[in-house]
């Protein structure tokens, strides 16, 4: 007998928001070679679908404050995505698209992240040749 605290969480867990793509949905990116994927654009993500998923948990989000984050993000990868080193972009987009569905501000803050990284280990390098 199912109560009614089962099928909520039944409905937490087999509801999709609108839009929302399985995975495996995409095409598979190109293959520059084995083991290198080419990106040479920003990805097209389904981010709507990420910011009502908190309205499906019954989390406590604005979906339009989302969005608009979504687009600001979305905004910053355009006019940075050529600064991003290829091997990033596509680690990245494997990242913040798993499981079929992604963000922009997911995307932007690896990117973001791989960069500091590999400053950081550039300097850390400098500093013990020193």
């Amino acid at each position: 007998m199912q109560t009614a605290e089962t099928r909520t969480k039944q409905r937490i867990v087999n509801d999709h928001p609108p839009g929302f793509n399985p995975p495996g949905a995409l095409p598979p990116p190109k293959l520059a070679s084995a083991n290198e994927t080419v990106v040479e654009r920003i990805p097209t993500l389904n981010s709507e679908a990420s910011c009502h998923l908190g309205d499906n948990l019954a989390v406590d989000q604005n979906v339009n404050h989302c969005l608009a984050l979504e687009s600001g993000a979305r905004d910053q990868l355009a006019r940075r995505w050529a600064e991003f080193p290829s091997a990033d972009r596509s680690h990245c987009i494997r990242y913040s698209s798993a499981g079929g569905g992604g963000t922009y501000t997911d995307l932007l803050s690896c990117l973001e992240m791989e960069a500091d990284a590999r400053n950081l280990h550039a300097k850390r390098r400098s500093a013990a040749n020193q």
